[in-house]
C-alpha cells in the first residue's frame, strides 16, 4: 500500500495534490507497470535572474518555499498549519497563498483561508477567512496583471457548485463572474488585459469533470468562449508572457495507475491549434511559463516513489530537468524574475 493524497474532484475541486500521506492506493490495481523516471535532477541556478515558489513537506508539514540565488529558502513556518498554492504578484512584491489546519489534505479547500505575504515571507496577513462570505470552500486564487483584483473559485451553499469570484487586493467585495449554476468553474487566471478570465469548465449541456475544457470568460458580460475541443479533461491553464499561448494539463488516460495519466499541452491562441509538449509514463501537472517564455515549470509525480517534485521543460528542445531534490514532496511551482 502506498499512502497518497490524490486527485480531488467534484465538490473537492481538482486539488491534484498527491502528497504521500492519506488515501491508501493499492498498486496491484494499476493497469500498467510503473516506469522509472530518468529525468535528471539539476542542482544549479535556474539562470536569467529567475527563481520560483513552491510548496513542500520537507520540514514536516506543508510550507511555502522559494528557490533563489541557488538556495532553497523556507518562507512560512508553522507546525499547526499547512501553507500551499503560492502565487506571486506580477510586480514580484507579494505572494498569495492558502492556509489550512495541518494533518489534513495538502490542498484542503474545505478549511482554507487566503493569506498574503511579501516575497521575503514577512507581513503575513489573512485576506479571506475560512467560511467568509458564506463560502463553504475556496481556493485557486490568482492576481490580475495590474494587481487591483484577485480571481478565485469558491462554493456558496446556495449554489452548490464552484463559481468564480473577483475581489479587490485585500480580498473584499466579492463579485461573481461565472453564470451557470450547474457546473464547476475551476482554475481561473486573468488574461493580460485583465478583461477576461481563462478557466476550466464543462461546455454547455455537459456537467461532468471528464468534460472540462479551457474557456475564456468576458468579465463584464459573462460571455463564455470555448478554446479547447479535445474531448478530454483539461485543467490549470497558464498564459505565456506574450499572451499568445496557453499551457495546461490534460487527462489522457483516467485508468492509468488508478490516478490517471496527465500530459501537458499547449494552445496557440491565434490558430487555436493544440500541441502535446510533454507526454510520458510519469504524471505531469500545474504547468506555468517562466518570465522569458523559454521554459515551462511544472509538477512531476514519480510513479515509482509516488513523490512529487518540481521540474522545468525547455520549450526549444522539450527536454526536462528536475529542480527540487527528490527526497520530499514539492509541487505548485510558480516561477518569477528578480
Amino acid at each position: 500500500m502506498i499512502d497518497t493524497r490524490i486527485i480531488v474532484r467534484g465538490n473537492r475541486l481538482i486539488g491534484l495534490c498527491i502528497a504521500v500521506l492519506a488515501i491508501g492506493l493499492n498498486l496491484t490495481s494499476c493497469t500498467k507497470e510503473p516506469i522509472e523516471d530518468s529525468t535528471p535532477y539539476t542542482a544549479v541556478s535556474t539562470g536569467n535572474n529567475e527563481g520560483f515558489l513552491y510548496c513542500s513537506d520537507y520540514s514536516g508539514n506543508f510550507e511555502i518555499w522559494k528557490f533563489e540565488d541557488e538556495q532553497h529558502i523556507q518562507l512560512t513556518v508553522d507546525e499547526e498549519w499547512d501553507c500551499w498554492w503560492p502565487q506571486i504578484s506580477p510586480s514580484g512584491g507579494q505572494i498569495l497563498y492558502y492556509k489550512s489546519k495541518a494533518g489534513r489534505d495538502a490542498n484542503d479547500f474545505d478549511n482554507a483561508s487566503l493569506w498574503v505575504m511579501t516575497k521575503s515571507g514577512q507581513a503575513q496577513q489573512e485576506l479571506i477567512a475560512q467560511d467568509a462570505f458564506g463560502w463553504i470552500m475556496q481556493g485557486l486564487a490568482n492576481w490580475s496583471y495590474d494587481e487591483t483584483q484577485i480571481v478565485m473559485a469558491a462554493v456558496d451553499p446556495g449554489i452548490g457548485t464552484w463559481q468564480l469570484y473577483l475581489t479587490d487586493p485585500e480580498g473584499r467585495s466579492p463579485e461573481r463572474i461565472s453564470t451557470r449554476d450547474d457546473v464547476n468553474y475551476l482554475d481561473p487566471i486573468f488574461d493580460i488585459d485583465d478583461q477576461f478570465v481563462f478557466c476550466s469548465v464543462a461546455p454547455e449541456g455537459l456537467t461532468g469533470e471528464a468534460d472540462h475544457e479551457i474557456f475564456k470568460i468576458d468579465i463584464l458580460t459573462g460571455e463564455e468562449i470555448r478554446l479547447t475541443n479535445n474531448s478530454v479533461s483539461d485543467h490549470h491553464p497558464a498564459l505565456s508572457p506574450d499572451g499568445e499561448f496557453l499551457v495546461y494539463e490534460t487527462l489522457d488516460d483516467p485508468s492509468y495507475l488508478s490516478i490517471g495519466k496527465w500530459s501537458i499541452n499547449e494552445l496557440n491562441l491565434t490558430t487555436f491549434s493544440e500541441t502535446v509538449i510533454l507526454e510520458d509514463d510519469q504524471i505531469n501537472l500545474f504547468p506555468k511559463y517562466d518570465a522569458t517564455g523559454e521554459y515551462i515549470y511544472y509538477t512531476r509525480l514519480n510513479v515509482e516513489s509516488f513523490l512529487m517534485t518540481g521540474a522545468r521543460l525547455n520549450r526549444s528542445d522539450l527536454s526536462s530537468s528536475l529542480l527540487v531534490p527528490t527526497d520530499r514532496n514539492s509541487f505548485n511551482l510558480d516561477p518569477y524574475s528578480f
